[in-house]
């Protein structure tokens, strides 16, 4: 296990040990370098983001997929709004096979329920790799198999295990959004974040992708990551609420077109909006409209939405 202070150090800790002892291997056809059976340990989890001018990393997208935690909608159309090559996973063109919403969310709060019963439980998992899976014909099999949350010392501690992990294009976005899961029923539970480890059959890097040369990205996070700390405010029935609204505001042109009206938001009320990750996606929705932004973001985001000041 590598023990790290945060998603920096995981690049130039383990991103280091990756390029230079992981093993070649051609899943596919697609040359990869490739570490089995990893475990990273994080002990700050609310430092989950880095910014590195080398890898385009969209912090919009991440914020969607955290949210899109506390769905059980599978439809593309959340997705897509933000990163159309999403529409490559899908079967259909309408519906994602593996969504990781679908099969937790409504489970999330009763792992609440079950730490509030008993703060020493083993047995609060969220499962989303199934037996299904295993013989199913999509482009959507889910990379991660389970989450286990443990109350230790007053704090929430998360395990999660992946099957396959890519580090460019995976890593970033997986950490970002369990330690945001694990920071709301935190929140909700009234007590603080504890450590994330993040544990993974296959950790590969890809040689290229999207035609680049994914182990140069690789080198340059190595070299220089810079940690982003943040603190998320939201708890469980916050996040489903926004939830809620956010894919109320995708499927309905009417929602979106009112965006600076804030009674329209199911929050219902702007100070819990302002300064949080939902500022997020409000604000690039009306910066894609060419209107004027009425969403204070988290001063954390301010790296990876300059565009909006142009």
């Amino acid at each position: 296990m590598i023990k790290c202070q945060n998603l920096a150090e995981l690049y130039s800790k383990f991103g280091k040990a990756l390029l230079s002892e992981g093993s070649t291997v051609s899943p596919r056809g697609f040359e990869t370098k490739e570490l089995l059976c990893q475990t990273v340990l994080i002990e700050d989890p609310r430092s989950r983001l880095i910014y590195n001018k080398d890898r385009n990393f969209s912090l919009v997208y991440a914020v969607v997929e955290s949210i899109m935690l506390f769905s059980a909608v599978n439809i593309t159309a959340p997705y897509t709004y933000f990163n159309k090559r999403m529409y490559t996973f899908s079967d259909d063109g309408v519906t994602f096979y593996g969504c990781y919403g679908t099969r937790i969310a409504d489970k999330i709060i009763d792992v609440v329920t079950k730490l509030v019963n008993d703060s020493s439980s083993r047995q609060a998992v969220l499962t989303i790799y199934n037996s299904n899976d295993i013989a199913a014909n999509s482009k959507d099999i889910p990379c991660t198999v389970m989450m286990q949350f443990f109350i230790r010392d007053n704090k929430l501690h998360l395990n999660v295990h992946m099957r396959s992990n890519d580090i460019i294009y995976g890593t970033p976005y997986d950490i970002y959004n369990f330690t945001n899961l694990q920071e709301a029923i935190a929140n909700t539970l009234g007590i603080d974040v504890g450590y994330y480890y993040h544990t993974v059959g296959s950790w590969h890097c890809y040689k290229e992708m999207f035609g680049k040369n994914t182990y140069e990205i690789l080198e340059s996070l190595i070299n220089y990551s810079e940690p982003i700390d943040t603190k998320i405010k939201f708890n469980v029935n916050n996040y489903q609420a926004v939830a809620r609204d956010y894919v109320n505001l995708i499927i309905d042109p009417n929602h979106v077109s009112n965006l600076a009206n804030v009674e329209c938001l199911s929050l219902g009320t702007a100070a819990l909006i302002h300064g949080s990750p939902y500022a997020i996606i409000l604000n690039e929705m009306q910066w894609m409209k060419g209107e004027e932004r009425h969403f204070t973001p988290p001063k954390w985001a301010e790296k990876f939405t300059k565009r909006w000041y142009k």
